[in-house]
């Protein structure tokens, strides 16, 4: 299995910080990835304060998730025009709808703000699809895994960040306001964006009928011998993510004992854990590969939902927050794979069908878990859930190296 690094040693943060066009991109990409996630959970709190209703308060989510489904269109999308552009496009037009959530004022205005989810879910889709192909023309490939762990890391934090910030400012000033603050930090990525100077190649004229571009993304990923299982064992991962989301609540009530309000607690733990995932992958990749990375991925999110079944505090929050190291060392070398596996004029497509195939199956086991869990009860959920994760971890790394057929610096 080959490996990404070409330097003796393996490239780290400041390396990538060391590129100019890199410290920018992330400067303001870090200030819209905070504000949305302030205004995803204050959203969440101010339609179910609006309505009283949980379930209300939920579907913001869902909405914000729904356009996954929808993956393969953007990533065809992305691939018809200059990946850099698209992207300004995508903020400035979230610079615009966000601040709508100023007219909502009571529970039968509620729509506006599943419709503006929906539109974050969209914007979020399509810049991920842009984002892949951005940093392969950007980035030297030696710095592709890191730049996918730094923006992961970044990510991440911010979920253990946002969730305060937004109780706070929800409370404040309300939720209009957010989300005109927001739409602020749409402005500064679009105004970074337009700063960096990318020499984008001009986009290849498509010949093929739309259907064959939808699926042509897929037909990559399951081509490439290695792709094909990487992929294959990150998706069963998130799967098993989506079921360990719902069985979370039983492991806090029934396992632990504890009020719902300490779920907070436990979840801040895949946070830290997948910060701390994100800081170690470059490591690990140059080690190991992006296939034996995602292997033990695999095992360490087996081994940390596997301590969830047990009912002890100081046992379940580390179980967690390895759960939340190997989520984020599934998705960098996933991505990373996808990278520099793919040609130029492809990456679009197979990283929107990459996005698809991974936050897909979470969609699933979000509508599927809560059943499940009341029917077999959440410790069956989460045992499932382990070995799902353990023989996805041995699909890769007990499979044999072959010679890769593909390079993206040769085809693309």
């Amino acid at each position: 299995m080959s490996k990404s690094g070409t330097t003796e040693h393996p490239p780290t943060m400041g390396d990538l910080f060391r590129e100019p066009r890199a410290r920018a991109y992330f400067l303001g990409v870090g200030v819209s990835l905070f504000g949305d996630n302030v205004l995803t959970l204050a959203a969440g709190v101010w339609v179910k304060t609006l309505t009283g209703n949980d379930g209300a308060g939920g579907l913001v989510s869902f909405f914000l998730l729904l356009p996954t489904l929808f993956s393969p269109l953007f990533g065809v999308l992305a691939d018809r025009v200059r990946k850099r552009s698209l992207m300004i496009a995508t903020n400035a037009c979230l610079a615009v709808i966000v601040p709508s959530l100023l007219f909502v004022h009571a529970a039968n205005d509620v729509w506006l703000v599943y419709l503006v989810m929906l539109a974050s879910g969209v914007a979020i889709a399509v810049l991920a699809a842009a984002q892949s192909g951005l940093f392969v023309t950007m980035l030297p490939e030696r710095l592709l895994g890191t730049a996918n762990s730094t923006y992961t890391s970044m990510q991440e934090g911010m979920k253990v960040l946002a969730p305060a910030a937004g109780a706070a400012l929800f409370v404040w000033v309300g939720g209009g306001l957010i989300g005109l603050l927001d739409g602020l930090t749409f402005l500064v990525a679009c105004a970074v964006l337009w700063k960096i100077k990318v020499p984008e190649p001009a986009p290849k004229p498509r010949h093929a009928k739309l259907r064959a571009e939808l699926t042509e993304g897929f037909r990559h990923l399951a081509k490439v011998a290695e792709l094909r299982v990487v992929v294959g064992a990150a998706a069963v991962i998130m799967l098993t993510a989506g079921f360990v989301t719902t069985a979370l609540f039983g492991v806090v009530s029934t396992g632990l004992g504890r009020a719902p309000a300490f779920l907070g607690v436990v979840t801040s733990m895949q946070g830290i854990g997948s910060v701390v995932g994100g800081l170690l992958a470059p490591r690990l990749i140059a080690k190991l590969g992006e296939a034996r990375t995602v292997g033990c991925a695999a095992v360490l999110n087996a081994a940390g939902t596997a301590l969830l079944a047990v009912p002890s505090v100081a046992v379940v929050l580390p179980g967690n927050a390895l759960r939340g190291v190997g989520l984020a060392w599934m998705l960098i070398g996933a991505i990373t794979l996808m990278q520099r596996r793919t040609p130029g004029e492809l990456m679009g497509r197979a990283a929107s069908g990459l996005y698809m195939l991974l936050f897909g199956p979470s969609v699933l086991a979000l509508l599927t878990g809560a059943g499940l869990t009341n029917v077999a009860g959440h410790l069956t959920l989460v045992v499932v859930a382990a070995v799902l994760a353990a023989v996805a971890g041995a699909a890769v790394l007990l499979r044999r190296d072959r010679p890769d057929r593909m390079s993206t610096k040769e085809e693309s």
